[in-house]
Parts: C-alpha cells; structure tokens; sequence
C-alpha cells in the first residue's frame, strides 16, 4: 500500500498484452483509458466466470450498446490495440492485497504486484494449482510469447518473471484464488 503514484505502462503501435497494477479513484473503462484518448481503437478482457460470453470487448467503432467491457481494475489483463507508440500514464495506489478468483482451464489476470518475483514466488498462493503461465510481449519481436510450464525443464521456460504492467494467461487445474500481497 502507500501513497498515490504514477504508473506508465508503455505500449506499442499494435496488440499490447497489458494490465492496470494500480488501485485507481474510478474503474469505469472510459476513465481508465481516458489518457490514452485517440491512442488505441480496442480493448479485450477474457472473464472466465461468464461461460456464455468470456470476451468482453471496449471498441471504439461499435456502437456503445455492443461494448461489454464496463469496468477494468487490477485484477485483469488487457490485450489492447494502440493505434500508435504511446505511454499509458495511471494514477493510483498499489493495493495492499488483492484476491483474484481463477476457474478451472484458462484465465486472463493482471498482476498488482509492486515488485517483480519469480513466476514461481508470485504464485505461491496457488502452487500445484496451475500448470501454464504465458504473457506476450509487444516490444520483443525475436520472441513476443513467453512461457512457463510446470512440466518442462526450467530452461525450456522462457517466461522467468512475474511483474506489474503485464497480463498472464494462467492454466489452473481447480477454482482457485491468487493473492497478491505487496
């Protein structure tokens, strides 16, 4: 926990696999994108709790009734379309502990962790309970997926670190809850 603070989350022209680490004054989704006004055309979220309809969608060229994507916080991961380079600046506070409910199969969480840990650290909480942790990387253009797979040898693995900013696919084996304690 602590003060307000501001958190940049760079993006790049394209597909930024992103998420909001702060605890923000308003999760309405058009304030949250507010500063990134003109920079983006659409916002995905995947809500693995709705089995009729996961994807949530936020898209600047349907009309507004077709947009279901009401809401982003700290727990959610984001796959967002920047119409150009840009800085996503938020203003917020780092939460002191924050509860992610995760279902059976995929899920896709953000991660309001203050400081980078290990895949394996960040995810103590649900140690045994999952089995695959991927996350894109827009500015890597050798390698943009990275993965953890529990079954492989660690240096099959190329997704090492957990940290803020970034979105995580997360394979659970069980209903589940990822804590995050800063």
């Amino acid at each position: 926990g602590g003060g307000t603070v501001n958190y940049d989350i760079p993006l790049r022209l394209g597909w930024n696999f992103v998420s909001i680490p702060l605890t923000l004054a308003s999760t309405t989704t058009e304030t949250v994108l507010l500063p990134i006004s003109g920079k983006y055309s659409k916002v995905y979220a995947y809500n693995s709790s709705d089995t009729v309809d996961p994807w949530k969608v936020y898209d600047l060229s349907l009309p507004p009734f077709l947009n279901d994507l009401s809401e982003i916080n700290n727990t959610k991961g984001l796959w967002l379309y920047a119409t150009q380079n840009a800085t996503w600046t938020l203003n917020g506070s780092w939460p002191s502990s924050t509860s992610i409910a995760l279902k059976t199969g995929w899920n896709l969480v953000g991660y309001p962790g203050q400081t980078t840990k290990t895949v394996a650290d960040a995810l103590t909480s649900i140690a045994g309970k999952y089995t695959k942790v991927y996350t894109y990387l827009a500015f890597d253009d050798a390698d943009q997926w990275k993965v953890y797979d529990v079954t492989l040898p660690p240096f099959l693995n190329d997704l090492s670190q957990i940290q803020a900013g970034r979105a995580y696919w997360i394979y659970v084996s069980q209903d589940c809850t990822l804590t995050v304690t800063n």
